[in-house]
């Protein structure tokens, strides 16, 4: 039997699109339902199709025969299952069967066998109809069951898809074919890799075959070959780092120069401005400050800036601040300095306060600071009115009240809050022994309300041993009656050393060019000799042991090169004087042993103990104390003593060995000198020591050493910045205040390198913040210098009211010794006066009636101004033994005055009769 030709065309269609794979067996059952008609086929033809396996079917026509085989098989048995239950149906239906509503109704007249035939046909129908609905509800859920797996599909497509797109976009993203032969190059190198393994584990095993003969040379070998690697690999090592750290600063600098390259693009070659709106730049600012702290004049740093900047990089500045707004910056400098001042007291939380001041063309300086363990800061510098307690402590508080307004405003955070948290840092005061320093500390303490340590600078007892010093001296020039042809009020001593300074630095009439020719021909520093201006510290010891040491080859300088007569002669008497080169040799003695180490302990940073606090210094005081009570009993041993007075080795220099000269036979004064000085050293540091020695510094608690742990040991920071205030008003003598103050201060904390230490950023909001409030501190600053000035007036009233009373005082004192005398109106004090008016001041002794009422005019003083006063004598009256005249003022109101008053008024020319 062979195939029809439609069932060919039929199965090679259905093939052709199962290979392209859009059909499926639903699908081909469609298709064969739908050719049901045209096909005529059966299952056994295609059975035998199938047993044939004729050789013009493909596989997949194959399959679908024996799909479609399967299929046609399962439609004939549902096709056999619905006629055979389609006729018990239609049988049944036929046949209407009636069924009782109600059991309680009466049963039909039927037989027996009737109902039971009917109850037999209602089971048969209930059989039928039970496989139908089965049937029909197996259609259902086949159909249900296929629209799942449908959308199932359309969901896998979609996202298959999806994916094919983005497989597509990866592809055009990643270079496959790049990555393909990094693949197989990396491939190809691990297979030699392999081989290469592979033939060492050969050479290996052969290796361990053959031992060595000679072990122990190779291992020797080895061993040095070992060492030499490991010195090799050391050295490449260290090559490598350096080359590192060379990279990473090379690296900095190009990220500097495309800084600068970034800059210089976006800025012409020819800058019209660097004036923004309203305020020149930070970076502009920044400029100006360097040259206002490096001296330079205002009217010549813009054209510095424009010269330095010009050669430097090619571009020119056509504008830039006038000498008015230089001179507005150097304010902007003081409010960054208390920024930074605000800091360090808002972070740390013990701080000690020093200060001092000095008297400057008539007025009173004063300059406090604030010192933590690690650097020391200035709060500070401004003019007070007077010396008083209240003008030092309104001073305190006025800086430490700027300096947390700046910083609470420039945070953000409430001033109450910073101005507290800057009291509470303050645990200890440092000043010196000057009785209104410790009223302020006092005033402070009831301030803040809690105890501060007040701690002394232990350099000024060195200005008292040298005042003290000098005073015994004079008094041995007297009881030795030394005489000497140099001026001066001091002692033989001071004065030669006071003399030997001017000769060295003094213009006028002195030799100082010569006196430098001296010291460079003999070897020695320009700088060999000091300059003395008065009692300084050690500087009066410090001459002395240097001229005992040159006074050889001095005198030869005086006698034969020196160009200055007077003074010449002068000195050379006292050089060749034997009491006065005594104490000088014992000046320059303690100088070694005293006041040098003392200089080197509590102030030279190169000492090993500057890691001691400030309490922890008191051994070395009391150390010191002892060795000087012995040399007062023994003062032989100053020449023959390894230690100083502190128990540490003697610097041996070319001074000490002269002064210690065996040749030179100390005699009975030299040894009288060494114990005047001695005494009075132990006086002085007893004095000045006190609290440290028997009073509360004396055994420090724990918590008093914490409170102390930031205080110096000396206050020569405040010396310093006062020098330097002294030397700014030389330079620029009408400036402000608050310009001295803003620039002395900015240089003495380094305030610029705080401020570039910044980010770059808060740089520029730093400036910007300082730019606002310098406009309104140089006002608050103006109204200072203002109240000050009307202070300084109130007080020179104060004074000259008090010097008038004084005046009057007397005054008054002799006119009543001549009344009392009746000596009447001859004496010389009432030579002055008129003739009437001596006549009316003896009619008011009298009180005589008829030269009233009289008229006066009388100047009193109101507020230190002389105001005029008219009025009328009206009546003589009593108050006890003293006789009064009644005057009623003109413009209001009445005033009872002595008699002898009004005289000592008139003779004042304070009193007028009209």
């Amino acid at each position: 039997m062979t195939s029809s030709p439609d069932l060919d065309s039929f199965i090679s269609t259905f093939a052709n699109d199962a290979e392209k794979g859009t059909v499926r067996n639903g699908y081909a059952l469609f298709l064969y339902r739908r050719n049901e008609s045209d096909l005529k086929v059966t299952a056994t033809q295609i059975d035998q199709l199938l047993q044939k396996r004729d050789s013009s079917y493909t596989s997949k026509q194959l399959t679908v025969l024996q799909n479609l085989k399967y299929m046609m098989n399962q439609i004939n048995s549902w096709k056999r299952r619905l006629s055979s239950n389609w006729m018990r149906i239609q049988d049944l239906l036929e046949r209407p069967v009636q069924v009782p509503r109600s059991r309680k109704k009466q049963m039909p007249s039927t037989s027996l066998a009737e109902t039971e035939d009917v109850l037999e046909d209602v089971d048969h129908a209930q059989e039928i109809s039970t496989p139908v609905q089965k049937l029909r509800n197996d259609c259902e859920r086949c159909e249900t069951t296929r629209q799942e797996w449908i959308d199932k599909y359309n969901v896998l497509d979609s996202k298959l898809k999806k994916m094919r797109v983005s497989f597509k976009s990866l592809s055009g993203l990643y270079k496959v074919k790049l990555v393909n032969r990094m693949k197989n190059r990396k491939n190809e190198v691990i297979r030699k890799l392999r081989q290469e393994n592979q033939r060492l584990k050969v050479e290996l095993r052969v290796a361990k075959k053959f031992k060595p003969k000679t072990s122990v040379v190779n291992k020797s070998y080895y061993k040095e070959k070992l060492v030499l690697s490991r010195k090799e690999l050391k050295n490449v090592k260290d090559k490598v780092n350096r080359m590192v750290a060379k990279l990473r600063q090379l690296e900095e600098q190009r990220k500097d120069f495309e800084l600068d390259t970034t800059r210089l693009e976006h800025v012409e070659k020819d800058v019209e401005c660097l004036k923004k709106p309203k305020m020149f730049d930070p970076s502009t600012r920044k400029c100006i400050y360097s040259c206002i702290l490096h001296q330079v004049p205002f009217e010549k740093t813009c054209s510095l800036i424009k010269f330095i900047v010009h050669e430097l990089t090619g571009i020119s500045f056509t504008a830039l601040p006038c000498t008015g707004t230089i001179s507005n910056m150097a304010l902007e400098l003081g409010i960054l300095s208390d920024l930074q001042v605000g800091e360090l007291m808002f972070k740390e939380n013990e701080l000690t306060l020093s200060w001092d001041s000095t008297p400057l063309d008539g007025q009173q300086i004063n300059s406090c600071h604030i010192s933590s363990k690690h650097q020391n800061l200035t709060l500070q510098t401004f003019g007070m009115p007077g010396g008083t307690t209240e003008d030092y402590l309104e001073h305190i508080l006025n800086a430490i009240h700027d300096i947390g307004c700046q910083y609470s405003t420039y945070h953000g955070i409430q001033q109450h809050i910073v101005l507290y948290t800057l009291f509470k840092s303050l645990q200890a005061t440092l000043t010196d022994r000057a009785k209104v320093n410790k009223c302020v500390s006092d005033k402070l303490e009831e301030m803040v309300d809690r105890k501060l340590v007040q701690l002394k600078c232990f350099l000024h007892p060195l200005d008292g041993m040298a005042s003290e010093a000098r005073k015994e001296l004079k008094k041995l020039d007297v009881d030795w009656s030394v005489s000497t042809s140099l001026y001066g009020h001091e002692g033989s001593a001071a004065n030669l050393v006071h003399a030997l300074s001017k000769l060295r630095y003094k213009e006028n009439s002195r030799d100082p060019k010569g006196f430098k020719a001296y010291l460079l021909r003999e070897g020695l520093k320009k700088t060999y000799i000091p300059r003395y201006v008065g009692n300084r510290l050690h500087v009066l010891f410090l001459l002395a042991g240097i001229i005992y040491k040159i006074k050889d080859s001095l005198a030869v300088y005086l006698e034969k090169f020196c160009k200055s007569m007077k003074l010449r002669e002068a000195i050379e008497k006292d050089l060749t004087n034997p009491d006065v080169m005594v104490q000088i040799r014992v000046l320059g003695l303690f100088g070694k042993l005293l006041t040098g180490p003392w200089m080197k302990l509590f102030y030279n940073k190169s000492s090993g103990l500057r890691e001691l606090s400030h309490l922890e210094m008191t051994p070395f005081v009391r150390r010191s104390i002892t060795t000087l009570k012995e040399l007062q009993l023994n003062p032989a041993s100053i020449l023959t003593l390894e230690f100083d007075v502190f128990g540490h080795p003697l610097l041996v220099d070319d001074v000490l060995v002269v002064l210690r000269d065996v040749e030179l036979q100390p005699g009975e004064r030299f040894f009288r000198t060494v114990s005047v000085l001695a005494s009075c050293f132990v006086r002085v540091l007893e004095r000045q020591l006190d609290d440290y020695l028997t009073g509360d510094l004396a055994n420090p608690t724990e918590a008093m050493m914490l409170q102390t742990s930031s205080a110096p040991l000396h206050n020569i920071h405040s010396e310093r910045v006062l020098g330097m205030v002294d030397s700014q008003f030389h330079r620029a003598p009408n400036a402000s205040f608050g310009f001295v103050d803003a620039k002395v201060k900015c240089q003495a904390n380094k305030t610029m390198d705080w401020l570039l230490a910044k980010p770059v950023k808060e740089q520029g909001s730093l400036i910007k913040f300082a730019v606002r409030q310098a406009r309104k501190q140089r006002k608050v600053l103006e109204e200072r210098v203002q109240v000050m000035g009307k202070t300084i007036m109130s007080r020179q009233i104060v004074i000259g009211q008090k010097r008038d009373k004084t005046e009057r005082k007397k005054v008054e004192k002799k006119v009543l010794g001549c009344l009392e005398k009746d000596a009447g109106f001859g004496n010389d004090i009432f030579v002055a006066l008129s003739t009437e008016t001596k006549l009316i001041l003896s009619s008011l002794l009298s009180e005589r009636f008829d030269c009233l009422p009289l008229s006066i005019r009388h100047v009193w003083d109101v507020d230190g101004k002389d105001q005029v006063f008219d009025g009328k004598i009206v009546i003589y009256v009593k108050k006890g033994q003293k006789k009064c005249c009644r005057i009623v003022w003109d413009s209001e109101g009445q005033t009872d005055i002595p008699t002898t008053q009004i005289i000592t008024d008139v003779v004042m020319g304070d009193f007028h009769f009209v």
